[in-house]
């Protein structure tokens, strides 16, 4: 039988560990679900009052909207595109707002810093260049909201016509699968339904890469058939040399695709680190 002081001590290590894994862009849930389900209850209280106490530090101090490091600077589309006219960044918005309590000044931040990124890439829709590359960088600091700009980016950038987006996580499972269980939740394309809901049909967002721990790509997992067509598709892989070759060798086609006919795949990779 425990104390409640041995009680304290093990909810102040679970936390830590909670924390640890929000900090790279983890899912919190995930952690406290393991937790044991006596400590589960007292371990989400202490989570959620620590969450609270973040988001009351960046309303007081809302985060500046940053700097974006691109050759070329902001592309003329976009002065002339709204993302608010968009289908799953209004939907992720008004999720924030309305489920996960965001405020409005968070809302307005992330909108804000999601633009000023869209903005450097170029225009995917048929009244853009027909080829084209673009490399830029994003610096964030820890707990700054990485994971949220560039999940409200994906958003946008399909919104705009980005039709293959990647996003590589770390180098393990655990954080590429939680990173992919974070994002089906708030793109909409989680299997149970769970956080947002599915997508509409014709605006689904098809994952070739599934949301278990070994559930990273495989040669052969993807074709030209999917990627000839309308559909939006998205991979969550690590950045793992073991993997990367086999993202050549099974996603040759993608380049191919990609390179010749860049309007039916118009694609964005995402680096988490």
């Amino acid at each position: 039988m425990t104390s409640a002081g041995d009680e304290k001590v093990q909810i102040e290590r679970l936390l830590r560990s909670v924390r640890a894994v929000a900090e790279v862009g983890g899912d919190a849930e995930i952690v406290i679900s393991a937790a044991p389900e006596h400590l589960r209850e007292q371990l989400t209280a202490a989570w959620s009052e620590l969450s609270s106490k973040q988001a009351r530090l960046h309303e007081l101090r809302p985060v500046d909207d940053g700097s974006v490091l691109a050759p070329g600077g902001p592309r003329t589309w976009f002065k002339d595109y709204d993302p608010a006219d968009g289908y799953h960044w209004p939907r992720l918005r008004s999720w924030l707002l309305d489920e996960r309590g965001w405020s409005l000044s968070m809302l307005d931040s992330l909108d804000r810093s999601s633009d000023s990124v869209l903005a450097h890439l170029e225009d995917p829709r048929t009244s853009g260049p027909s080829a084209f590359r673009v490399t830029g960088l994003v610096v964030g600091r820890v707990q700054s909201g990485k994971t949220a700009n560039y999940t409200a980016l994906i958003a946008k950038a399909v919104d705009a016509g980005y039709r293959l987006i990647i996003v590589m996580t770390g180098m393990h499972n655990q954080l590429r699968w939680q990173t992919q269980l974070r994002l089906s939740r708030e793109l909409g394309f989680d299997e149970t339904g769970g956080g947002l809901g599915r997508a509409t049909t014709g605006q689904n967002i098809v994952p070739v890469t599934a949301a278990t721990y070994d559930g990273d790509f495989r040669e052969g997992t993807i074709g030209p058939v999917l990627l000839q067509g309308n559909s939006t598709v998205i991979a969550v892989v690590k950045k793992n040399a073991v993997v990367e070759p086999s993202r050549k060798r099974g996603g040759g086609v993608v380049e191919g695709l990609a390179a010749t006919q860049t309007k039916r795949c118009t694609s964005a990779i995402a680096s988490h680190r």
